[in-house]
């Protein structure tokens, strides 16, 4: 009788450890803080591209929440998915429902510039504007007629206007590459190759890049760099015109 009592007093003993060490297993499981782990802690790309967060497998079967730590340069959905918007750079973290959180330093780069196909073509001057440094005034054609010498015939006028407009021509080929035409006292023709840049700050603005020195033409180092402007229906190029004026020549566009 005494040793059945032991071995009952045993086996109780051995079941409440059992059950306690069971137990003591399902609250650790509770408490255990499951970590996030991305594939990639670094990534760049440009503006406008997208990319889906790479996750270990045990990490992508977790409920995960994603932010971006700079909404201005990148943005995250629901999936994962991380767009870049302007360039700079952000954190994306990816959290899990136990707080635990993995981040991804992202790099935005700008886009690429893409020569808009309005502007492609052929640009040929219509009309000038002299636009004066000190005062601010702006000149239209007819006034600056008035200013001529009053010697000139309106033939002779109409021929000065006429070689102005027409003494730089441009291609603007699709490849952000552009050509300066200049037309020489001579008669001849001279071409200056350059690139067309997007300006950061203005919308419909460029810079026109020429390599002048590689031309072999003196005296126009001022178009080196030049502003250019697209309105809708001209492309405007300012140019200085002596210490006190700028001159604006706006060009048709003759697209293919």
């Amino acid at each position: 009788m005494k040793n059945r009592f032991i071995k009952l007093k045993a086996l109780l003993i051995c079941s409440l450890m059992l059950v306690s060490l069971f137990s003591c297993t399902n609250k650790e499981d509770e408490n255990i803080i499951r970590t996030v782990v991305v594939t990639e802690t670094f990534k760049t790309i440009k503006a406008g591209e997208s990319f889906e967060i790479s996750l270990t497998k045990e990490s992508a079967a977790q409920n995960l929440s994603y932010r971006s730590y700079n909404l201005e340069v990148a943005t995250v959905d629901d999936k994962g998915v991380v767009t870049g918007l302007n360039a700079g750079f952000a954190i994306i973290g990816i959290e899990n429902e136990s707080g635990a959180e993995a981040t991804i330093e992202l790099t935005v780069e700008k886009a690429d510039f893409i020569v808009p196909a309005e502007i492609v073509g052929q640009w040929t001057g219509v009309k000038i504007e002299l636009i004066n440094k000190v005062s601010g005034d702006i000149y239209d054609e007819e006034t600056i007629l008035s200013m001529l010498n009053s010697e000139l015939t309106d033939a002779e006028k109409e021929s000065w206007f006429n070689s102005v407009r027409t003494q730089y021509s441009y291609t603007m080929n699709d490849d952000n590459s552009i050509v300066m035409t200049l037309s020489m006292d001579d008669g001849s023709n001279k071409d200056v190759y350059g690139e067309l840049s997007e300006d950061e700050k203005y919308k419909n603005t460029y810079h026109a890049t020429f390599d002048v020195a590689a031309s072999g033409i003196s005296g126009i180092e001022v178009l080196m760099n030049q502003p250019i402007v697209y309105n809708g229906e001209y492309v405007a190029i300012e140019t200085s015109f002596g210490p006190d004026f700028d001159l604006v020549t706006y060009y048709n566009i003759e697209r293919e």
